[in-house]
């Protein structure tokens, strides 16, 4: 891909120093590529897996009972939150300003596109990193970074160096100083000029991207864009979706979704679009 960046966002890691008041982690995680994991972003987390090493739960509607469970388990947590809409349920939903929104996420009811170049978006995103620190997060999983890739986002002007700018400032604003790990949601075309700096990948449906056809501009599979995560060592937590999982998931759903090929080194996960505690791993 082509580098759209000047050098002042090719070095993302030395261009923030701002100070933090939360308490800093005791030290840096660095996840390992390959490592087995669970994500719970809706209802409770469900019994402990003893061979997961990861759990990603949403920061804000994980109860405290379950982040001390999982760390009384050594399990390493990263924090689910949206660094780049508002969602009118949040408690702090009501700190952005009118001019910080852009338009509708198509079929997310209560959620709009934020102008991620705004600095009161930015103040009440480094709050949420802070607040992940204090809760014992481990990591933070920021989504919906990729606004750049949406076209009903183009009023905002968001492109993929503001994005690679913004994951600069998630990033050394708050979550270095305060020894959090911070992966890349999706954003596969920025995955070239983050992977160094970035500690892991979240993506979803590389194997088969929403609208699964010979027209979606995506193509079938996006795998090997990923790929320089792993060629760094670094995981790719990688979610395909569909309802008939777990319980009685037939074998086309998971042959399809288990492309060892196309997937070698992946952390590989199928979930339900709600994605509750329900679970089919790759064999």
């Amino acid at each position: 891909m082509r580098s759209i960046l000047p050098l002042a966002l090719s070095l993302p890691l030395t261009f923030f120093s701002l100070s933090s008041a939360a308490t800093p982690r005791p030290s840096l995680w660095k996840p390992i590529k390959g490592q087995k994991w669970q994500i719970v972003l809706n209802g409770t987390i469900g019994p402990i897996d003893s061979t997961v090493a990861v759990y990603d739960v949403d920061l804000y509607d994980t109860d405290p009972r379950e982040f001390a469970a999982l760390k009384a388990a050594n399990k390493k947590i990263i924090c689910y939150f949206s660094a780049g809409s508002v969602e009118e349920w949040r408690d702090d939903a009501g700190q952005f300003n009118e001019s910080d929104y852009g338009a509708d996420l198509p079929g997310w009811g209560g959620e709009k596109w934020l102008n991620t170049e705004s600095a009161n978006v930015r103040r009440i995103m480094k709050k949420r990193i802070e607040d992940a620190a204090d809760k014992g997060c481990d990591a933070v999983d920021p989504d919906n970074v990729d606004a750049f890739d949406n076209p009903e986002t183009r009023p905002l002007n968001l492109t993929e160096a503001t994005a690679i700018s913004y994951l600069g400032f998630l990033a050394n604003t708050t979550a270095r100083p305060l020894n959090l790990a911070i992966g890349l949601k999706n954003s596969l075309k920025i995955v070239p000029q983050v992977a160094s700096w970035l500690d892991f990948q979240v993506n979803e449906e590389c194997i088969a991207p929403p609208g699964d056809n010979p027209t979606d501009p995506r193509g079938p599979n996006e795998c090997d864009k990923l790929k320089p995560f792993i060629r760094l060592e670094k995981p790719v937590f990688h979610i395909e979706y569909d309802e008939r999982v777990p319980d009685g998931a037939p074998g086309e759903v998971v042959s399809k979704f288990c492309d060892r090929a196309s997937t070698e080194g992946f952390s590989n996960i199928i979930k339900d679009m709600e994605v509750t505690s329900r679970t089919r791993y790759c064999p």
